[in-house]
C-alpha cells in the first residue's frame, strides 16, 4: 500500500494537479484512495469547502480528508468531513467531495472507488472508524445525496427533521429520544 507523506501532498489549492498520469493498477481501495486525519484543513479542502458551503472550512478538529493518487506519487485531497466533540459525543459535518476529479480518473479507479461506495462513503465511514470512543455521532442533513450515503454508512433517522445519529452505544428509545431533543437545541450544524 502506498504511503501519504507530507513530500507527495498536493493542497487543493492546486488547479495543475493530473490525475491521471502514468496509473497503476489498483488491487485494494488503500492503493489509491488514503483516508488520513489532519489539522490543514484549509491546505487540503479549503477551495472545495467554499465552492460547496460558501464559506471557509471549520477551524475546529477534527479533519479528516480524502487523498487520491494515480500512480502512488502525488496525492490529492478528492474529500473533506469534520467532526467535533461535544461531551461524550461528535458532531459531524461538512461532507464534501470534489465530483470533478471522478473525471479525470482511470476508469478502473472510478470502477474501484465505487464499488466500496464512493469517496464519500468511503472518507465518512473510515472516518467513524478514526474518531475516539464516543456514544453517538450525530448529523444535520438536507442534501438528499448526503442523507443517501449517511444511511449507507450506519446513521439512523431521528424524530427530529434533518438531525440523524450514529449510535455507537445501546439506548432505549426512551433515551435516544432524549439526546436527540437535547442536541436538537444546539440547532443546524
Amino acid at each position: 500500500m502506498p504511503v501519504v507523506t507530507t513530500k507527495n501532498l498536493v493542497g487543493s489549492d492546486r488547479n495543475d494537479t493530473d490525475l491521471s498520469g502514468d496509473c497503476s493498477v489498483a488491487n485494494q481501495i488503500g492503493d489509491i484512495l488514503q483516508i488520513i486525519e489532519s489539522n490543514e484543513s484549509e491546505r487540503f479542502a479549503g477551495d472545495l469547502f467554499r465552492r460547496k458551503f460558501g464559506g471557509d472550512p471549520p477551524d475546529f478538529p477534527k479533519h479528516f480528508v480524502a487523498l487520491y493518487s494515480c500512480d502512488g506519487g502525488s496525492w490529492v485531497a478528492v474529500g473533506y468531513v469534520n467532526f467535533w466533540q461535544r461531551h461524550t459525543a461528535f458532531m459531524g459535518g461538512g461532507l464534501v467531495i470534489e465530483d470533478r476529479a471522478y473525471k479525470l480518473m482511470p476508469k478502473a479507479h472510478r470502477e474501484l472507488i465505487r464499488s466500496c461506495g464512493g469517496i464519500a462513503e468511503h472518507l465518512l465511514k473510515t472516518s467513524l472508524k478514526m474518531l475516539p470512543d464516543n456514544d453517538v455521532v450525530w448529523g444535520y442533513v438536507g442534501d438528499t445525496r448526503a442523507e443517501r450515503v449517511d444511511m449507507n454508512v450506519g446513521f439512523e433517522h431521528t424524530h427530529i427533521d434533518k438531525v440523524i445519529a450514529y449510535w455507537t452505544k445501546e439506548y432505549s428509545a426512551d433515551e435516544k429520544i432524549r439526546l436527540t431533543d437535547e442536541i436538537a437545541t444546539v440547532g443546524p450544524f
